[in-house]
């Protein structure tokens, strides 16, 4: 059995904003404090690497958002998501 396993790098995107929808603010909070992913910020990002999209991490950020609706009774809970390109800023939002 051959696997071949291509890997395309491009450039590293910055998280504009982070939007949950149909959360209570409460929920968003504790959410929010959970998410490995963070929204960029000009002041700290460059010396903490946050608000930088990484897929792996975000990955991981949808599975605790599922983990998150689970524990809390939601059992057939579905987690979607969109990465998407600000060509004007050359941001990931």
């Amino acid at each position: 059995i051959d696997v071949e396993i291509t890997v395309k790098e491009g450039n590293a995107g910055y998280i504009d904003e982070i939007r949950f929808h149909n959360f209570t603010d409460d929920e968003v909070d504790e959410l929010t404090e959970k998410l490995m992913t963070k929204e960029y910020s000009f002041w700290f990002s460059w010396l903490t690497n946050q608000g930088i999209y990484y897929k792996d991490v975000y990955r991981q950020d949808e599975h605790m958002v599922l983990t998150f609706l689970q524990n809390k009774g939601y059992l057939d809970a579905r987690v979607t998501s969109d990465v998407m390109k600000n060509k004007k800023k050359n941001k990931v939002i």
